[in-house]
């Protein structure tokens, strides 16, 4: 299986164009995975876990830069 191509990083204040799941890299230098959206009428990145039962969510601070796939994923 080959691994989906990304885009070239873009900086922290150039906003994604989509709402949707992109990788992100934080000032610490530390790279995950964090979701581009609006919630509860906040715009921004958001991590999500599951604890008990009860999905749990939080904003995710000090991004560095993030990127996407370069094409959607079925195409």
């Amino acid at each position: 299986m080959r691994k989906p191509r990304l885009t070239g990083w873009f900086p922290a204040n150039t906003a994604p164009v989509r709402d949707g799941w992109y990788e992100v890299q934080t000032e610490d230098g530390e790279q995950q995975m964090a979701q581009w959206a609006v919630l509860g009428g906040d715009r921004g990145w958001w991590q999500f876990r599951r604890v008990f039962g009860i999905d749990l969510r939080r904003s995710v601070r000090g991004i560095r830069r993030w990127r996407g796939l370069a094409r959607p994923a079925n195409g």
